[in-house]
């Protein structure tokens, strides 16, 4: 990206008033006073969800499934309004866990995330900064792309090892996620479109960039922008992108994330394993190489089934805390080549 030279050419001196510095404030002070007006619009909404979640506790979980999604999505609406977009996508979640078994732990797991957050926001001055720009971010508080990429930027080769599409309340997006060969690190590329609109297609799974990747201010982030210059090369086996882990490995590192981020809802891993399907049943489940094993969250699970062979693979996903999502399947010893199998849409 080129960046424009606003200073006023060398002569004649100008009447004009001076030109601004590039993102320099055109009046700071009305900016300080949008900013104020925003958080103090945030702070009322979020006291009416308090009294609201009390409200749920107090009447019972049932309640609350026999109200349905109009129930929920009134409130969503009204954070809306009150410009914590986030906290409504948190809101409209809820409806989904309200089915098959074990739905009132999930439900109030929910709520109680969203409570922390509440409360969260009410102490936001006396939180450490990463945690305030986590809590702010959780809430919806608008970043500028233009201040993440004026950071420090993290230089690597990085991977494309996979990507989900999902739709949510009328909006596309697509998550790409990316491993630095060098530093070992996370990232996820982030970007959506309208309804009948098109996704980007810059970075797709298995592509590898050399370019600097500028992380989103935050504990525990792993969303970032990609920096100029960049050099995209066509897609190709990736053998050592990550290291295999055992679900034991996961669920620690996922640990470590919510003690950054207690709102964080999953995370990217390799997970050496196979797919299984449980006896007597119908349901799916991931072994790892110790024997352990998870619930494997995919619609048709026979392609991964046959890459591996009933043997452990290098199989990349994202984890919740319960479930594994294979994404795809990397290079390993074994020599088979990277492959999307596991790539799917996500409702």
């Amino acid at each position: 990206m080129v960046e424009r030279d606003h200073r006023a050419a060398a002569g004649r001196p100008s009447r004009r008033a001076p030109a601004r510095r590039p993102r320099e404030l055109a009046d700071p002070a009305a900016a300080a006073k949008r900013a104020a007006e925003r958080a103090d619009r945030v702070s009322a909404g979020l006291e009416e969800l308090e009294r609201w979640l009390l409200d749920q506790m107090r009447g019972g979980l049932a309640a609350l499934e026999h109200a349905g999604y109009p129930h929920v999505d009134r409130v969503a609406a009204r954070m809306v309004d009150a410009q914590a977009p986030g906290v409504a996508s948190m809101l409209r979640a809820i409806p989904a866990e309200l089915a098959g078994s074990g739905w009132p732990e999930r439900v109030l797991e929910h709520l109680a995330a969203i409570y922390l957050l509440v409360q969260a926001h009410k102490r936001l001055a006396e939180l450490p900064p990463d945690l305030q720009a986590t809590v702010r971010s959780r809430i919806g508080y608008p970043i500028v792309k233009a201040d993440v990429l004026n950071a420090p930027g993290v230089p690597d080769r990085w991977l494309a090892v996979g990507m989900i599409d999902t739709v949510e309340f009328r909006l596309e997006s697509r998550r790409v996620w990316l491993h630095g060969l060098t530093t070992g690190r996370w990232a996820l590329w982030l970007n959506f479109a309208p309804p009948g609109g098109y996704l980007d297609t810059t970075v797709m799974p298995g592509d590898a960039l050399d370019a600097k990747l500028h992380f989103y201010p935050g504990s525990g982030q792993h969303r970032a922008l990609i920096g100029r210059p960049i050099m995209v090369e066509a897609p190709a086996d990736q053998p050592g992108a990550a290291t295999g882990e055992t679900i034991a490995d996961v669920q620690r590192r996922f640990a470590e994330l919510l003690a950054a981020d207690p709102w964080a809802a999953r995370m990217p891993a390799v997970i050496e394993s196979a797919p299984i399907v449980r006896s007597g049943a119908e349901r799916w489940l991931l072994r790892d190489r110790a024997g352990a094993a998870c619930e494997l969250l995919s619609g048709d699970p026979w392609p991964l089934l046959a890459h591996s062979g009933g043997e452990p693979i290098p199989i990349f996903g994202e984890w919740d805390g319960r479930t594994f999502r294979p994404l795809s399947v990397l290079s390993g010893d074994h020599r088979k080549p990277f492959t999307t199998a596991g790539y799917g849409r996500a409702a």
